[in-house]
């Protein structure tokens, strides 16, 4: 249930209880008709359980759909998967792709790095740039070979 309905429903309780006349609201809070402590706590341990088992059910419908989610063999994985160890053979492939085309520069090398900023040389981005170009296909999986 959500705190709008909650909200909501508190509303019309309150309307409905200001309209009573002052005789009507003690003669209702009388302790007599109020439920017993131990309706009260059927009625919780009712609420929780059913509470407890639909949490339950959806706690296990997300781990399925987080379980296939993991399955997935999306590309960004398998580039992930793909990128070499050592920083030297990562720059050793890009180097290749951009020398590749002789004079002019792969149609896809822009779109590796369209969002490169200048003047970063650390490793991070040069696997950032590997992966990119490995999704776009101008690296080719040496261990598929």
């Amino acid at each position: 249930m959500s705190f709008e309905l909650l909200d909501f429903i508190n509303g019309l309780i309150t309307e409905e209880t200001q309209d009573l006349p002052a005789s009507q609201l003690v003669a209702e809070t009388d302790p007599k008709y109020l439920p017993t402590d131990e309706r009260v706590n059927r009625f919780r341990s009712i609420t929780h359980s059913v509470i407890s088992a639909h949490r339950k059910t959806r706690l296990n419908e997300y781990r399925s759909i987080y379980a296939a989610y993991k399955k997935q063999d999306s590309l960004y994985h398998r580039a992930l998967i793909s990128l070499p160890a050592s920083v030297e053979q990562v720059f050793k492939q890009i180097v290749n792709v951009v020398t590749s085309g002789g004079d002019t520069v792969p149609k896809g090398w822009t779109m590796a790095h369209r969002e490169e900023v200048s003047g970063k040389d650390n490793d991070e981005e040069l696997k950032k740039i590997w992966v990119r170009m490995y999704m776009l296909g101008l690296i080719e999986d040496e261990r598929a070979s």
